[in-house]
This record gives structure tokens, sequence and C-alpha cells, in this order.
């Protein structure tokens, strides 16, 4: 059992198969270091971490690098945070979104530069984009770029 709380032994054990993060001693979770290096196996893993690293803005960004799905596990704080949110978004387009605060996500509609990464990602998130955004000359040349149908969504 205290091999399963040994960070190195554990991690080295992960190098072939990140399944064996799976045996990780409960108290690893709450060690940062080791966090860091298990999430780039899998950012889902977030969901077992600390309450504290599930607010660290690097454990969390570390996590959403691998699968932007990890940002469900993130602290609601983290969750409303604009830098955390883009990272997401450079990762799955508009879809991470989903696991924003409502507060972020009515804030972000509008805002041009996390709107452009989710565009670029695919157009249909220019549907997403506050109103007052909805005529940006870049957004749409990206946009159409991809698709024609993207003007259905310009200018509402």
């Amino acid at each position: 059992a205290a091999l399963r709380a040994d960070r190195e032994v554990v991690l080295l054990a992960a190098k072939p198969d990140s399944r064996a993060l799976e045996f990780a001693a409960e108290s690893l979770w709450a060690d940062r270091l080791f966090v860091l290096n298990a999430v780039q196996y899998d950012g889902k893993l977030l969901k077992r971490v600390s309450e504290a690293l599930a607010g660290d803005p690097e454990v969390v960004r570390a996590a959403i690098q691998t699968d932007w799905h990890a940002l469900e596990f993130a602290s609601r704080e983290l969750r409303g945070d604009r830098e955390t949110l883009l990272e997401a978004v450079r990762q799955g387009g508009w879809e991470p979104m989903r696991y924003a605060t409502h507060d972020a996500m009515e804030a972000m509609r509008a805002d041009v530069e996390l709107v452009m990464v989710a565009v670029q990602k695919d157009w249909r998130a220019l549907r997403e984009c506050a109103k007052e955004i909805a005529d940006n000359r870049h957004l749409a040349l990206v946009a159409v770029r991809q698709d024609w149908r993207a003007l259905a969504y310009m200018g509402l």
C-alpha cells in the first residue's frame, strides 16, 4: 500500500500505461506535483483531485490541455474564469462552454477573442455569439471561409 502512495513509483508505472493511475493512493490526489503529471495522461482525472487542486489554475489548465472535458471537474470559480475558459475553447471550440458558470457564459458570448477562437475551430460557434458582435467582419471572414451557411448567423 505504501508504494501506491509513492509519487515516483506510480508515475513511472503510468508511463507505459496510464491505467496504473487507477491504483494511486488517495493521498496522491492531493499532491500537486503528482496531479500535474497525472492530468497530462488524462485530463478527466481532475475529477479525483482534492478540492484545493480543482481550484488551482495551473492544474486545471494542464488537465484541459489534455482533455477539455476536464473543465467539468474544475472549481466553480475556474469555470467562471476567462483564461480557463479560453484554454478550454482552444481545445474544444464552443462546446466546453456548457461547463461554464451562467454568468461567465453570458459574458463570453460578447468576448470577441474567445468567440473568434471558437469560430476558428467550428464556424457554427457563431450561433452562440452576442448580438453586439454578430456583425464583426473578422469573425465573418473566418466563419465563411469554412462554410457559406455562416452568413445566416451574422448581423442578427
